[in-house]
């Protein structure tokens, strides 16, 4: 059962606020919370563009290859909703940061 600290960083994950994503994964919070019927919080971070966040979850050792209820994956999400940075952050780690790489706005994935 996920904890609050879990439910907290999901929430930071999917708004992109990577100073609380940074301070719950250091007090504890798994990189791999997954509430029961929703996506991965990394895959939620990727799918609505949040590059840095996506990249303290890599660091922190969340699951890449992990899969919602559909099979899909964070780096699936990433490219559905054409968030080309954050998918490249997940293939090529190491790469250098590319500003203004990512495709057009889409709609942020529900929470």
């Amino acid at each position: 059962m996920p904890s609050k600290k879990d439910g907290e960083l999901y929430s930071a994950a999917y708004d992109g606020r990577l100073p609380d994503v940074q301070r719950l994964l250091t007090d504890g919070a798994s990189p791999n919370v997954k509430p029961r019927g929703k996506a991965q919080a990394l895959a939620i971070a990727a799918a609505n563009g949040h590059v840095e966040v996506l990249k303290v979850f890599v660091r922190a050792g969340a699951k890449l290859e992990a899969t919602d209820e559909n099979g899909w994956t964070a780096l699936m999400d990433a490219a559905f909703t054409l968030e080309n940075t954050c998918a490249s952050a997940m293939t090529c780690p190491n790469r250098p940061s590319m500003p203004g790489v990512a495709g057009p706005h889409r709609p942020r994935l529900k929470e």
